[in-house]
């Protein structure tokens, strides 16, 4: 972004200089890696959620093994095998949602941190405590 801003502030000076082709290489050699960071971010979420909706399937199938070894012994009713299961499943699917909640929360940080080096001198912004 930063690169952006700079080079169409800075437009007819590049111009002048005959740099449109210089500078258009730049600009694609960063973009092409935002693109490649993008792309691994995406495999890295894609294992992660994998995962956890692995993690849970095979416990409610543990679940669901076990508890119906209960039933068939007479240990458990269907009802209660039921009601933990579904129990279960619940809370898999909660915690699947941490992903998204990490994830939203260090996209919100880095948002917060390139709004404060845009509009604070372009240094960090710090919090001053007193």
């Amino acid at each position: 972004m930063a690169f952006a801003n700079e080079r169409l502030s800075g437009l007819r000076t590049v111009k002048a200089f005959s740099g449109e082709k210089m500078d258009a290489s730049r600009y694609n050699a960063l973009l092409n890696a935002m693109g490649s960071g993008a792309s691994q971010a995406a495999n890295a979420r894609g294992l992660f959620m994998s995962g956890i909706y692995l993690a849970t399937s095979t416990s409610l199938l543990a679940v669901l093994y076990r508890g119906g070894k209960l039933v068939a012994l007479g240990a458990m009713s269907v009802g209660s095998l039921l009601s933990f299961s579904v129990f279960t499943a619940m809370v898999g699917v909660g915690f699947s949602g941490v992903g998204g909640a990490v994830s939203d929360m260090m996209k919100g940080i880095a948002s917060a941190e390139r709004f404060g080096m845009m509009h604070f001198d372009s240094q960090p912004y710090e919090m001053i405590s007193k």
